[in-house]
């Protein structure tokens, strides 16, 4: 529903909005990831290059960021191009430009590029990227937001469990189970 309604607050916006561009961002935001969250893949993907493209032309670099970390690598996976994914991750974030601290945009990067990685069976770059996040989630003001640390959890016990048959399998599923441990305390489950 949440995709439904951002259009038609999207098509409102159009016909009587002056200025609100971080509403519109935020709309924008929203609605494409509840689009995918629904399963609406293609009519997100659709839509994506667009918003992306009007965000340009107004200068909003949040909100480019937002949807270039989260939404159109979600895109470029749906049209089987892994690579073009990884490369709207990593652009978005040279553009960002904050590497000094670890906020929602570097999040959402972390989620699409562990869905990259799964899709294209890079294990070893969904481990390193579940190691490299491990450690700024730590020292993240995130993880005290319970839907992001939830998630952050599940994510990396996914990407975990499908390296389970190496080596160091043993050592991930530990992990796994810890963070299934922590989902249980949460009421996650």
């Amino acid at each position: 529903r949440s995709f439904a309604r951002c259009q038609e607050v999207l098509a409102a916006y159009e016909r009587e909005a002056i200025g609100g561009y971080w509403e519109l961002g935020q709309v924008q935001l929203f609605g494409s990831l509840g689009g995918v969250f629904s399963g609406r893949y293609r009519e997100v993907s659709d839509r994506i290059h667009q918003w992306v493209a009007e965000a340009e032309l107004r200068g909003d670099l949040y909100t480019i960021t937002c949807l270039r970390t989260s939404v159109t690598p979600i895109a470029s996976v749906v049209a089987d191009d892994p690579v073009g994914a990884r490369h709207e991750i990593t652009e978005a974030l040279r553009r960002w430009n904050r590497n000094d601290i670890f906020e929602n945009q570097h999040y959402m990067a972390f989620i699409a590029g562990c869905c990259t990685d799964l899709y294209a069976d890079d294990v070893d770059e969904a481990l390193a990227r579940c190691d490299r996040t491990d450690v700024a989630m730590e020292r993240s003001l995130l993880k005290h937001v319970q839907v992001i640390r939830c998630s952050w959890w599940l994510l990396r016990s996914l990407c975990r469990l499908r390296g389970a048959s190496r080596p160091e399998g043993g050592r991930l599923l530990r992990s796994v189970a810890a963070d299934a441990r922590r989902l249980t305390r949460e009421g996650a489950t």
